[in-house]
């Protein structure tokens, strides 16, 4: 199920480097987090078999693609966020893309 994103609530939380798709830790949410480390960690997906980026947030799992497209443009982007280069680790805004799915 998509979780709606809540733009001023991620960047509350984090900040994005568009230029190399960094997402960071401005404000953790737990004590094993630090304000300037990398959030979330990487997962394989079990239907593709890619390894995505995932930050928890707030008891959501969220996709790193989508968070950086939401901080970018500032809405959540409802739509399947894709990645130009196919590389699913690379979540640089200029690697970006919308899908023509509803996100799931």
């Amino acid at each position: 199920m998509k979780n709606d994103l809540n733009v001023k609530e991620l960047k509350y939380h984090l900040s994005y480097e568009p230029c190399t798709g960094k997402i960071r830790w401005k404000r953790p949410t737990n004590l094993k987090q630090k304000a300037g480390q990398l959030a979330g960690g990487y997962y394989h997906s079990t239907q593709t078999g890619e390894k995505h980026l995932q930050i928890g947030l707030n008891g959501h799992h969220l996709a790193g693609s989508r968070v950086a497209w939401a901080m970018h443009h500032g809405k959540d982007p409802m739509l399947t966020v894709l990645h130009h280069n196919g590389d699913t680790t690379d979540n640089r805004i200029c690697n970006l893309y919308l899908g023509d799915k509803v996100a799931s």
